[in-house]
């Protein structure tokens, strides 16, 4: 079942999966605020796909950008022979079809529901008490200002808010 997600200006809107990806110390990834467990992701280039999108601007990369990443050392055809299981095994471990789109030569994690990554809620945090006036904010209250812009609808910490 899927969850309600407030955006600004709409309320609620039903039909959105949330996502919560945890990078910083385990990997950990709640959909619609229940865990996959650890052994979901027992393809490992899976979880790594999943770490890749989720860390790259837009949570989007080009197919031959991952592919790079992700197998260096092997010829294309068999680089993008790998990417299309990787990216099986993430669907699967996501328990989501459209949690990774392919649109073109490009990868999309989420494109059309609420995803958070600690990791960059942590960076905007970071860069909020640094930019900020000396004494005046600290990474914690950044990173409070944060779940506050998700809550009002942007749950994708690149987007300006």
């Amino acid at each position: 079942m899927k969850a309600g997600v407030l955006r600004p200006g709409l309320g609620y809107v039903c039909g959105v999966t949330a996502y919560d990806i945890a990078l910083l110390g385990r990997f950990v990834v709640h959909v619609d605020g229940r865990p996959v467990p650890a052994s979901a992701w027992r393809h490992t280039r899976a979880a790594e796909l999943v770490k890749i999108l989720a860390l790259a601007h837009g949570h989007r990369l080009h197919c031959e950008q991952v592919m790079d990443l992700l197998w260096p050392d092997l010829a294309a055809e068999a680089a993008a022979a790998n990417l299309r299981k990787a990216v099986h095994f993430a669907r699967a471990s996501l328990g989501v079809p459209a949690a990774i789109s392919r649109s073109g030569g490009m990868l999309e994690l989420c494109p059309d529901d609420d995803l958070s990554v600690d990791a960059l809620a942590f960076e905007a945090a970071a860069r909020a008490g640094h930019t900020s006036a000396r004494g005046n904010s600290s990474p914690r209250i950044a990173m409070q200002h944060g779940r506050r812009n998700r809550a009002n609808g942007c749950g994708r910490y690149t987007c300006g808010c």
